[in-house]
């Protein structure tokens, strides 16, 4: 143990569930209620629902207030933890969370970061009970054991590791902002054409657009190429030096490009199953389940009977092709059918309608739209490069492997 350190359960230095509304409660009183979804990610609360005790669900009981730290007790692993930074006389939480309130002496931030940590987590999991709605209960969260320092010390900590979080808020902000500008650029350019150059729109059946434009079906300007699986009874199929994606590998992407996937089957497994060899520059869209999640590969792969992969003819841009896809998702999700899963078929796909200008607008469009998906992605690598600094940072300075100096207090 460091000098000036000692080992604590959270239960002595914070109040788990300190306060209860309880069954009696007048039924015109009026709550700001937070449900266990309103941690929409770690550390970012949403909006909460303006309720009468009367319209409020049973599970509205935990009082909170600002200071308080949420713990979804249900999966905790997803980490829907978050510290409550707005100030409420009458916020209620969930029971599907523990309500975590530091006692006098303990920094609310330090102890956020503790939830927040690998070890808070890994202490939780093997105490969940239950197999549809595995959770945790407010017992386990106050048993959870850590090193505490001197309290100008966690202040430090706290302040470090805070304003790690902040940069990648900060940066999760400009992101959220830069969608907003890529969905009003897509509504102009996909329905438009690019600025200044098109004065006369006609209607069609899928909206208003240029004169110049066709409407055109996918089997009129791609080829449309179905996946497969190779046969699991045959070893020789599998782990060969043929990438092999599933829905997983596009819709785990932060980005347009698929240049790699978890499984790949062997030349054999390709041979003795439906799955073909996509060139490079093809689009991989999802139809089963997941509808219309695209990447474009930069390899050559083939993908399981997930997806209705389209292959560009000539003068068919592929980037143009993606965000058209994005762009009319909704319409395809309307068109899927099925009693086990939802599926748009080949044959829906070969007749789905779409706007069409010629290869140079295409190009030019998606190149604006392209130039926008590089920032988002941009800032996704600052987020995922912090990210993997404050996992260091906190290593280190929870356990206090690496020591602060504490900023003297002003008398």
């Amino acid at each position: 143990m460091r000098s000036g350190w000692g080992s604590i359960k959270l239960g002595d230095v914070a109040q788990v569930n300190p306060e209860q509304l309880g069954s009696r409660t007048d039924p015109s009183y009026r709550i700001e209620y937070l449900d266990i979804a309103a941690i929409e990610q770690p550390g970012v609360i949403g909006a909460s629902q303006s309720l009468t005790f009367a319209e409020a669900p049973s599970r509205a009981r935990r009082r909170a207030r600002a200071g308080d730290v949420l713990v979804s007790t249900v999966r905790p692993y997803l980490r829907n933890f978050a510290r409550v930074r707005e100030s409420f006389s009458n916020l209620v939480a969930s029971t599907g969370y523990a309500v975590v309130r530091p006692r006098d002496g303990i920094d609310g931030g330090f102890l956020y970061q503790h939830v927040l940590s690998d070890d808070f987590v890994e202490f939780l999991k093997p105490r969940m009970s239950g197999s549809n709605y595995p959770a945790v209960r407010g017992s386990d969260v106050e048993a959870y054991t850590f090193s505490l320092p001197p309290l100008p010390e966690q202040r430090k900590i706290a302040a470090i590791l805070s304003s790690v979080d902040d940069a990648i808020e900060k940066t999760r902000a400009v992101i959220d902002q830069v969608r907003v500008v890529k969905r009003g650029l897509m509504q102009e350019l996909l329905t438009r054409g690019l600025p200044g150059q098109h004065t006369r729109f006609k209607p069609t059946e899928i909206g208003e657009t240029p004169e110049e434009w066709k409407i055109l079906t996918l089997a009129d300007i791609v080829t449309i190429v179905s996946g497969g699986t190779p046969s699991r009874n045959h070893p020789a199929y599998w782990d060969g030096d043929v990438p092999w994606a599933t829905p997983t590998d596009v819709t785990g992407l932060s980005g347009r490009i698929i240049s790699e996937t978890a499984s790949w089957i062997s030349e054999a497994g390709l041979a003795n199953s439906s799955a073909v060899l996509l060139p490079p520059n093809s689009l991989l869209m999802t139809t089963r389940a997941t509808i219309g999640a695209c990447a474009i590969n930069r390899i050559s792969m083939a993908t399981n009977q997930g997806f209705q992969n389209l292959v560009p003819m000539q003068g068919t841009c592929v980037a143009f092709l993606y965000y058209v896809i994005q762009r009319h998702t909704r319409r395809l999700e309307r068109l899927a059918a099925g009693s086990t899963f939802l599926e748009v078929s080949k044959r829906t796909i070969r007749s789905f309608r779409i706007p069409f200008p010629p290869l140079t607008e295409q190009r030019k469009i998606a190149a604006i739209l392209s130039s926008v998906d590089d920032t988002i992605e941009e800032n996704q690598m600052v987020i995922d490069r912090l990210r993997v600094l404050k996992t260091a940072l906190m290593s280190t300075l929870l356990t206090g492997e690496l020591r602060v100096t504490p900023v003297p207090e002003s008398a």
